[in-house]
């Protein structure tokens, strides 16, 4: 029975799904990049990624887990958000979706967010100020929530 139960669950490892809105691909393409430019390789291979309507309206966006990882991004808001706003926004869910980051509500001294996953956007100057930093420490963040993933996988 054991080995039943064995094979069953290595067969389930092996089901990956990957479903991306061709307008957040990009997003993802370039979080990979960045993930590189500082050392780390990231290969996303179990996400689902959609535009659509989050059931709380102040969200912008949302990752689900259990199963395969599912992201969920405020058609709305999406519409409204440049480059910089949409990348923030996928970018921090990625942290959510693929390395499995819980918020991180830390502040500077001057009271900016210290990380991508501070539990709320924050405005485009900011995210273009403090981004080169953010990267960073998302990349390299090896906290207590930190559990590895399903959506992707962090290689080094």
């Amino acid at each position: 029975m054991r080995w039943i139960f064995l094979m069953l669950l290595l067969s389930a490892c092996g089901n990956n799904t990957l479903q991306i809105d061709p307008q957040i691909k990009p997003y993802i393409d370039r979080y990979v990049q960045e993930a590189q430019k500082v050392g780390k390789t990231i290969v996303v291979n179990n996400l689902v990624a959609s535009l659509g309507t989050l059931g709380q309206a102040d969200w912008a966006g949302q990752c689900v887990l259990g199963g395969t990882p599912t992201i969920t991004l405020s058609q709305a808001d999406w519409d409204l958000f440049d480059d910089a706003m949409r990348e923030q926004l996928v970018f921090h869910e990625l942290g959510h979706c693929v390395l499995f980051r819980d918020h991180n509500n830390d502040l500077d001294p001057y009271g900016n967010p210290v990380s991508i996953m501070y539990w709320e956007m924050s405005s485009e100057a900011i995210y273009t100020q403090y981004r080169a930093d953010w990267l960073i420490e998302m990349f390299y963040y090896s906290g207590p929530e930190e559990l590895g993933s399903v959506a992707g996988t962090l290689v080094n």
